[in-house]
């Protein structure tokens, strides 16, 4: 099988030409950005909550956290709140090999994503399609064989 590049489409929603098998999406080192806003009440006794939340480990900027299947949720690590600004352009980048190679073990045929820096960030949507395009180019890869690439937060 011959390796090219990926066809990508550019969309301000989720209405894809081809199925949707792994979906990224901008979070913060705590991913809070993707929380349930629902308050739900918890059984769990307050000191078990607390010692809970202090032992939490936040996740690494420039990295990939894997939940779900069908379609597989990529949180790209891209922003640190603890930081001014939260995002750089390097972990954005990292993300977003992280992300490719993700697709390429799994073997991901469709993929989504969002703009990583510019949904919560200012980085701008040329430089993210930018760094994708030249990331593509430069590599060799069977998967994903089409990326959408979302230009705003999807809405209900």
């Amino acid at each position: 099988m011959d390796s090219t590049s990926p066809d990508i489409i550019l969309r301000s929603d989720l209405k894809a030409p081809f199925d949707i098998h792994a979906v990224v999406i901008e979070e913060d080192t705590a991913m809070v950005l993707s929380a349930d806003t629902n308050i739900r009440f918890s059984a769990e006794h307050t000191i078990r909550l607390m010692t809970s939340l202090l032992e939490h480990k936040p996740e690494m900027p420039g990295t990939i956290v894997t939940r779900g299947k069908s379609p597989y949720c990529f949180y790209a690590i891209v922003h640190d709140f603890d930081q001014n600004p939260s995002f750089r352009a390097d972990w954005v980048a990292s993300a977003v090999d992280m992300a490719l190679r993700k697709c390429a073990d799994l073997a991901i045929q469709g993929l989504a994503m969002q703009m990583l820096g510019s949904v919560y960030g200012t980085q701008s949507e040329s430089w993210f399609l930018d760094h994708l395009t030249k990331r593509l180019s430069n590599q060799h890869i069977d998967f994903p064989r089409r990326i959408l690439v979302l230009n705003q937060i999807p809405g209900p």
